[in-house]
């Protein structure tokens, strides 16, 4: 007798390891948005060693609400591309910095931020998967 799954191939490995992934980088970005939050000093210190004279205070608010509204959809796979295309350009310009600069300190944040980068790249082109709110969406009128 075969066992009837409400959707047989929703939870295969790919998909849940897709998934968590996906989950993953949301929760990192909504942490360090919430990082940034509590430490907002250190922030606007590191957009200030940027060479960014004006607007330290909007920039510095404004990427940790970035950080963590985007990383709370991207953990919900709800309108995934769209919080990925707000996150793309600070984190374009965290690696740009940290290669130009000693302006994060550590060459760890370097390699996480390029791994970021190139995750929010991938997910941009494939998209969110099959467990996402994005894919509910899409099968079932709400």
């Amino acid at each position: 007798m075969e066992s009837i799954r409400p959707f047989p191939s929703l939870y295969s490995f790919k998909n849940v390891f897709y998934a968590g992934v996906r989950a993953l980088l949301g929760l990192l970005l909504f942490t360090r948005g919430i990082n940034f939050v509590f430490h907002m000093d250190h922030l606007q210190e590191m957009v200030r060693n940027t060479g960014i004279s004006s607007s330290i205070e909007f920039l510095s608010y404004l990427i940790s609400i970035t950080h963590l509204a985007g990383g709370a959809l991207i953990i919900l796979g709800l309108i995934t591309r769209v919080a990925i295309l707000f996150q793309i350009p600070i984190l374009i310009a965290a690696v740009i910095f940290n290669i130009a600069s000693d302006v994060f300190g550590k060459p760890s944040e370097l390699v996480l931020s390029i791994i970021v980068l190139a995750l929010l790249i991938y997910y941009l082109v494939k998209g969110p998967g099959d467990i996402s709110m994005d894919s509910y969406r899409k099968t079932h009128q709400l």
